[in-house]
């Protein structure tokens, strides 16, 4: 007799990784996050992903995803000041240094020309 086997769900991608970090609920290690539309579908174990869903695969080992993540703290319009006297301790560099460029250039075109470069480079 013919076994027929179960049909796999179409996906754009599976994301595969040495650590899967959910929002809620366990760390998976050798997880998967799969992906179509930019929605994310599941988050499961990377076997079981490949098992039951079809899309390309991307290894991802020795790395950790953390599906959902939104970086909601990222200071965009001070994009332009990076890399700015980095090598000092954090109060001495924001007092003497950024705080002080701040108060000097940071006006709305500032504001404005930061947080889009910022964007962009968020763009992938």
């Amino acid at each position: 007799s013919f076994s027929r086997l179960p049909s796999m769900t179409a996906c754009d991608e599976i994301l595969s990784a040495s650590w899967v970090i959910p929002v809620e609920g366990p760390v998976l290690q050798d997880g998967a996050v799969v992906i179509k539309d930019g929605v994310i579908l599941a988050v499961l174990p990377s076997e079981e992903a490949k098992s039951k869903y079809s899309g390309a695969v991307v290894e991802l080992p020795g790395r950790a995803l953390m599906p959902g993540l939104v970086n909601a703290h990222t200071h965009l319009a001070m994009s332009l000041l990076r890399g700015v006297s980095d090598d000092q301790e954090l109060i001495p560099w924001l007092t003497q240094t950024i705080w002080p460029l701040e108060g000097a250039l940071a006006d709305e075109s500032f504001v404005k020309d930061g947080a889009t470069l910022a964007a962009a480079e968020c763009i992938r």
